[in-house]
């Protein structure tokens, strides 16, 4: 619902971008049992291929001097679908990636960063980021205090 809000009251897409910079790696319901092409996406996660002509047209300008780095793949991709690049994930490709813990309020901070770099290159919402950061880290500090 607050996410939704963060989307001017739309629906959220697949693979979208909100205004206020947060990324949504929603698929469809039925994904791992579907056999077609998901298309009309704003960014793909790291494991994509891409078309080696789109190598030099992404924005890879990213400071990655942290030991993990932040939403590298969505600026990227998201980069080449401004430019008019087809992203799409087809569902007969498998990749293996370790699973993550849910997101923490630890991890919530150290993403910040990249998440204003994609509101500022991409245009997007300062006011809306701006809510979505002390909603989400107010969010994620009560889950810590509940979970202890």
């Amino acid at each position: 619902m607050v996410l939704r809000l963060f989307n001017y009251g739309r629906k959220i897409k697949n693979y979208s971008i909100l205004p206020s910079g947060r990324i949504c790696p929603l698929l469809p319901k039925n994904f791992y049992k579907s056999k077609k092409v998901i298309s009309g996406i704003e960014w793909t996660p790291s494991s994509i291929c891409y078309e080696k002509s789109a190598i030099k047209e992404g924005d890879s300008n990213v400071d990655l001097k942290q030991k993990k780095s932040y939403y590298e793949d969505v600026i990227f991709s998201h980069s080449l679908y401004n430019k008019g690049y087809k992203l799409l994930i087809d569902t007969n490709i498998v990749a293996y990636h370790p699973e993550f813990e849910s997101l923490d309020i630890k991890e919530h901070l150290k993403t910040l960063k990249a998440q204003f770099f994609i509101v500022k290159t991409f245009k997007k919402n300062y006011i809306f980021f701006l809510l979505d950061v002390l909603f989400v880290s107010v969010y994620l500090f009560i889950k810590k205090i509940i979970r202890n």
